[in-house]
């Protein structure tokens, strides 16, 4: 009994823990520049900058906590600032006229649209008639055979020993 109450002085006497500094910072970022010995005839494949914020390594609680209302207040903002803009898209879309971008948007629509209308209908009629319509070219020609004079295609048929 006498021992545990001299160990318990003890602990009492005792500072309070503390740990060394190296083990509660991150190691130095390491340069982008300087090279290792494992890479020296390779490029890096990834060019990282830094470990970006690394104060989570060593945050208490009540600065961990003020973090989080901060989040939470951005976020309440954030979201105040969204509604305010979706109010103002949602009038404008309403109560604005058409630009003028989007009237000439519009009219070039429409054009393109009666065109391909007016493309379709033409190759409606092409195939779905009763009747051949009438092609000049075609048809002036009908029945009739194109005929070459060379004349050295004549001079040939009428030495040959099989003419008349």
């Amino acid at each position: 009994m006498k021992a545990e109450l001299q160990a318990s002085q003890w602990r009492r006497l005792q500072v309070a823990l503390k740990r060394d500094e190296w083990m509660t910072t991150l190691p130095p970022e390491r340069k982008s520049g300087v090279v290792r010995m494992y890479s020296m005839t390779r490029f890096s494949k990834s060019s990282k900058e830094g470990h970006g914020d690394t104060s989570a390594w060593t945050d208490t609680l009540s600065v961990r906590a003020r973090k989080v209302k901060m989040n939470h207040l951005e976020a309440s903002a954030l979201a105040k600032s969204s509604v305010d803009a979706e109010l103002v898209v949602h009038y404008n879309k309403t109560r604005r006229s058409k630009s003028m971008v989007e009237k000439h948007q519009e009219t070039a629509r429409s054009k393109s649209m009666k065109i391909l209308k007016h493309e379709s209908v033409n190759e409606e009629w092409k195939g779905n008639h009763p009747w051949k319509p009438w092609d000049h070219e075609k048809d002036l020609i009908a029945g009739r055979k194109n005929v070459k004079l060379d004349a050295s295609d004549m001079s040939q048929s009428l030495t040959s020993r099989f003419s008349s």
